[in-house]
């Protein structure tokens, strides 16, 4: 497996970690978890993707920034981005 594979893997499970830890952080957010099966994908508000990531950007450019956890949190909220945009 090539380098670039094995970080991407690296990556993914940590972005996967994270939605697992917020999971009840997520299911008040979003209504579910999207680390259910149930999830609705289809349900994903444009609006809000770009607000919670506007605040992730502010949490990452802070001074005191634990930068590898806050390039998790903007990955997932791009992601999410790039589902809900997949899908209109």
């Amino acid at each position: 497996m090539n380098r670039l594979n094995i970080l991407l893997d690296e990556f993914r499970a940590a972005m996967l970690e994270k939605f697992y830890r917020r999971r009840s952080r997520a299911i008040a957010r979003w209504g579910s978890s999207v680390t259910e099966d149930s999830f609705d994908w289809d349900a994903l508000s444009l609006p809000h993707i770009e607000e919670h990531l506007r605040e992730e950007i502010q949490e990452w450019l802070a001074p005191d920034a634990d930068r590898a956890a806050e390039d998790v949190d903007l990955a997932n909220m791009a992601f999410l981005d790039w589902v809900a945009r997949r899908q209109r």
